[in-house]
């Protein structure tokens, strides 16, 4: 029976896959750091070390941590008057991590020492670590194995009306018996897909033009159910009367000749950059603005551009001895011609930081198909069954 499945013990086997209402134990903070080398000499050390004090100094006598930060931090962080926003325990080296939550709301510690430097870290919020209870959980644990048990007996039903079905039978009677929903579409095209509701039709439109007519399908699964796809009628390609493409042809056409000209506009700019002539009087010749975009990071939306991946692919190959693209990049709005100017390199302790965030990810994806392949095992060898009096 179901509810003989949820026991305290299964509950904590659980726990971990419903974390997200849960609260893991994590801080706001701020901090000054100043920058050591790994190998710095004992004489540096102290020196650092006695600035940090000088610095902790004035943020206890009421000097604003926030522009202390601005004037003396050497973290990226310092644009932001060191805010460092909310992080885990396990998100900060050590010796950082273990000062920090020891600490109240509000405090300012002592120099912190790490292999990035010295640390002073000012406390904001503080979230406590608090777990769920087995009641929170029940409803969560319930809807889990009903929906996983649903998608099976849908499955299965779809098994049985394709196990019952031969080449050339008509689909809709076999499902009909079996009291199934069916559905037939209206004619549509493999690139848009049918107007029915399915939620991945351009993948359903794929797979049933694939088919012969009257053929039937294997079961396949397009993110919202099971599906068994017969095609029963087709409708050949055809050249249009000409009548009723007329005003599309003239459309493409005058996209085909814009498109032309830009290019070849495009690819002139580009060879006069190449031999050195001055871009804004170039740009003025052909009233095209000039836009710098500022600093962008590799995967993410370039300023005063967009989400462009052709662009930042490009950009990310250039250098100050290799300054332009081999040819002009072609975007949906338009052609680009860019231009390197400046690249930065990444902090060493931003990228610490980012290690451990992505080990955390990838250990609690790794339990939870740990527990998805245990529960797996045990749904084989188990027989549930819901009893209509279990909800009331």
């Amino acid at each position: 029976h179901l509810e003989s499945f949820f026991s305290k013990g299964f509950y904590h086997g659980i726990l971990f896959e419903f974390s997200q209402i849960a609260t893991l134990e994590s801080t706001w903070a701020f901090r000054i750091l100043l920058k050591l080398d790994p190998n710095s000499n004992p004489e540096t050390v102290e020196k650092k070390r006695k600035t940090a004090l000088d610095i902790l100094k004035l943020a206890r006598e009421g000097i604003d941590f926030v522009e202390l930060a601005k004037q003396y931090s050497e973290c990226p962080s310092k644009v932001e008057g060191g805010y460092l926003g909310e992080f885990k325990k396990n998100a900060m080296v050590k010796p950082f991590a273990e000062k920090a939550f020891q600490m109240k709301t509000g405090e300012i510690s002592e120099p912190v020492r790490t292999q990035y430097g010295w640390h002073i870290i000012k406390v904001e919020k503080i979230n406590e670590e608090t777990a769920i209870s087995f009641e929170d959980a029940e409803d969560k644990m319930r809807n889990k194995l009903v929906e996983e048990r649903a998608t099976n007996l849908a499955y299965e039903e779809a098994e049985a009306v394709y196990d019952a079905s031969f080449e050339g039978d008509d689909l809709i009677k076999n499902a009909e018996a079996r009291g199934i929903n069916i559905i037939t579409t209206d004619f549509f095209t493999k690139i848009d897909g049918p107007d029915t509701g399915i939620k991945n039709s351009s993948a359903f439109a794929s797979y049933a033009f694939n088919l012969s007519l009257m053929e039937i399908g294997d079961i396949q699964e397009f993110e919202d159910g099971y599906y068994i796809v017969q095609p029963v009628e087709k409708i050949p390609e055809k050249i249009p009367d000409l009548k009723d493409v007329e005003e599309r042809i003239k459309i493409d056409l005058i996209e085909q000749l814009q498109d032309e000209k830009a290019n070849k506009y495009a690819n002139e700019l580009l060879v006069a950059l190449r031999d050195s002539k001055p871009l804004d009087k170039e740009c003025e010749k052909l009233n095209l603005d000039i836009v710098t975009t500022g600093l962008f990071k590799r995967n993410n939306s370039i300023p005063h551009i967009g989400f462009e991946q052709e662009i930042s692919r490009a950009a990310f190959n250039l250098s100050n001895e290799n300054m332009f693209p081999e040819a002009p990049i072609k975007e949906e709005k338009g052609y680009y011609i860019i231009r390197f100017k400046d690249r930065q390199e990444p902090e060493l302790n931003g990228f610490e930081e980012e290690k451990e965030k992505i080990k955390e990810k990838l250990f609690k994806q790794k339990i939870v198909k740990t527990f998805d392949a245990w529960l797996s095992s045990i749904r084989k060898k188990s027989i549930i069954s819901i009893e209509k009096s279990f909800g009331e």
